[in-house]
C-alpha cells in the first residue's frame, strides 16, 4: 500500500509538473501572438487573408536612405529572412527572423538606414548610417484603408503607416526605431505615409507616399526627423 501510494504520488507530481511546462508554454504562445498581433497591428483583413510569400528588391540609388546589404534580393524562408504579405493584409519584414536572445550568429543578411538629411538642419545629430550584422531590421506596415495589400486591385495604391527599427541580438532590446505615419507619429504632422502600389499581378511597389518623404527616427524617447525617399519591389513567390 506504501508502495502504491509512493508511485501513484511520483505520478501526480510528473502531471503536475508536465501540466506546468505545457501551460508556460501556452502563455508564452500567447505572448507571443499578442506581440506578432500588435506589431501586425490588427490589419485590413481581420487575419482571414490568405498570406502571400515574397521576393524583396531593395533598390539602391544614390537618393534613396533605405539601401540593401549588396546581396541579391531577399526572399521569404532563405537566410533567415522573412517577408510577406500577412494574414492581416500588411507587409511584414526581417532580416533576421529566427532572432533569439544572445543568438549565437550573427544574421545572414541586413538593410543599410542612412539618416543624413535631417528636415531641420539646426542642432540636428551628426549624420548615421545604420548596417550592423548583429541583429534583426525590421519593417512592418498598417494599412490606412481597408483593402489587405495583397488584394489591392492592380494599378491601384493604397498608403500605409510603416515602421520598424534594428533590434540586437544582445539584449532583444530595440536600439531604434523609425516612423512614416507609424505608432505616435501616425496622429502627427511630422512624418509623410508610405504608399503601396500594386503593378501588375505579381509585383507590388512600396515608396515614400511623396517623393521626399520625412521619417522619424526613434532612440529612446528622442525623435529626429529625417528625409527618407525610399523604393521596394516586392514579387509573388
Amino acid at each position: 500500500m506504501k508502495k502504491h501510494s509512493s508511485s501513484t504520488l511520483i505520478r501526480l507530481m510528473a502531471l503536475s509538473f508536465l501540466l506546468i511546462i505545457f501551460y508556460s508554454c501556452q502563455k508564452e504562445a500567447l505572448k507571443d501572438d499578442l506581440v506578432i498581433s500588435a506589431a501586425k497591428g490588427g490589419g485590413t483583413g481581420g487575419g482571414t487573408v490568405a498570406p502571400v510569400y515574397l521576393r524583396v528588391s531593395v533598390i539602391d540609388d544614390p537618393a534613396y536612405k533605405i539601401n540593401s546589404d549588396g546581396k541579391e534580393d531577399y526572399v521569404h524562408g532563405k537566410a533567415k529572412v522573412a517577408a510577406m504579405f500577412d494574414q492581416n493584409g500588411n507587409f511584414i519584414f526581417d532580416t533576421y527572423s529566427g532572432l533569439t536572445r544572445k543568438s549565437p550568429a550573427l544574421a545572414d543578411r541586413g538593410l543599410k538606414f542612412i539618416f543624413d538629411r535631417p528636415v531641420d538642419p539646426v542642432g540636428a545629430p551628426d549624420p548615421v548610417t545604420e548596417d550592423r550584422k548583429d541583429g534583426n531590421y525590421r519593417m512592418v506596415t498598417l494599412s490606412d484603408g481597408t483593402t489587405p495589400l495583397q488584394n489591392l486591385t492592380e494599378g491601384n495604391s493604397q498608403p500605409v503607416s510603416l515602421g520598424g527599427g534594428f533590434t540586437t541580438t544582445t539584449t532583444l532590446s530595440t536600439l531604434w526605431n523609425f516612423s512614416f505615419k507609424y505608432n505616435a507619429e501616425y496622429s502627427l504632422s511630422n512624418t509623410d505615409f508610405a504608399n503601396v502600389k500594386r503593378i501588375n499581378a505579381d509585383v507590388w511597389e512600396i515608396t515614400g507616399k511623396v517623393a521626399d518623404p520625412r521619417c522619424a527616427r526613434v532612440v529612446g524617447t528622442t525623435r529626429t526627423y529625417y528625409y527618407m525617399p525610399f523604393k521596394l519591389l516586392l514579387t509573388r513567390m
